[in-house]
C-alpha cells in the first residue's frame, strides 16, 4: 500500500520554511503521482504522513552525464525546499547544529529518495 501525503497547491511554489499561502487547493498524492504547478511537472517519488520528496526533471539539454537529470525537492510544513545542503543550511528558523548532525550521522545522499525522505521527516519534526 502506497503512503499518501496531502500537498497544498500552490503552496509548493513558496521556497523555504515560511508560512504557506492561505488560499490552497489541498490534494492527496502518493509515490508515482505527478504534481503540475504552472509549467513545472514534479514527480512525487516518496511520501510519508506529512512530507514528500519530489523530483523536477531538467530539460534534456541541461542534464549532465552521471548526474540526476533534474532537481529533488522536499515538501515539508507546506513548503517546497530544494534538496541541497547549502539551501537547507541557509533556512531561517532551523537548528543548524541539529541539521548538521543529522546529515553527518545519517550520511544523507542527495540523489536517493529514501535518504531525502528521512531528511524531510527530520525537518518536519523540528520545532
Amino acid at each position: 500500500m502506497k503512503r499518501i501525503v496531502k500537498i497544498a497547491v500552490p503552496a509548493v511554489l513558496a521556497l523555504g520554511l515560511s508560512q504557506a499561502a492561505e488560499a490552497q487547493d489541498v490534494k492527496e498524492f502518493k509515490a508515482g503521482d505527478a504534481l503540475k504547478v504552472g509549467e513545472a511537472a514534479y514527480e512525487v517519488v516518496s511520501t510519508s504522513e506529512s512530507t514528500a520528496v519530489l523530483f523536477l526533471p531538467a530539460e534534456e539539454s541541461s542534464a549532465e552525464e552521471g548526474q540526476p537529470a533534474g532537481t529533488y525537492y522536499l515538501y515539508v510544513k507546506g513548503n517546497l525546499i530544494p534538496a541541497d545542503k547549502k539551501d537547507l543550511m541557509n533556512l531561517k528558523d532551523i537548528d543548524k547544529s541539529a541539521l548538521f548532525s543529522f546529515l553527518r550521522d545519517n550520511r544523507t545522499k542527495w540523489d536517493e529518495p529514501e535518504s531525502l525522505q528521512a531528511l524531510a521527516d527530520f525537518l518536519a519534526g523540528m520545532e
